[in-house]
């Protein structure tokens, strides 16, 4: 096995997209009910969009004894392409500015930290000190 389980990469942007379509889903019936503004939505998205590659990222590392960092970073990747082709199919433009690369920027640091958070996190810890290594005498 290589530093990156992209297997676990990709299972978790997929469960990071289907937490950032229920999140925009809320996000749409607040909007509809006049309790968040329409002028707080770009802001909103991008927070729904962090938080979700943060659980992306963290899922990915919470399974694995290393490299957190790198299999974070592997997950946002993944979850901003699946990002950007969707939204590629559902509008039917092709864009690369500002915005996107701002997205991209985002979304790793985000997934990034979410890895490091998996490998460190008290379960992880746990389950590495159960499965130690062999010690030799």
């Amino acid at each position: 096995m290589g530093i990156i389980d992209l297997k676990r990469a990709v299972i978790s942007s997929g469960v990071a997209l289907i937490l950032t379509f229920i999140l925009f889903i809320l996000c749409s019936l607040l909007t509809a009910l006049s309790i968040i503004g329409d002028g707080a939505i770009r802001t909103v998205v991008i927070i729904i969009t962090c938080i979700s590659a943060f659980i992306g990222g963290y899922l990915t590392a919470r399974n694995v004894y290393e490299y957190g960092l790198f299999n974070g970073l592997a997950t946002g990747l993944i979850y901003f392409l699946m990002l950007y082709v969707l939204s590629v199919i559902m509008t039917f433009t092709f864009a690369a500015n500002g915005e996107l690369f701002k997205g991209l920027l985002f979304i790793l640091i985000a997934s990034g930290i979410g890895g490091v958070a998996g490998i460190n996190s008290k379960a992880q810890r746990r389950r590495r000190k159960k499965a130690s290594y062999p010690r030799y005498r």
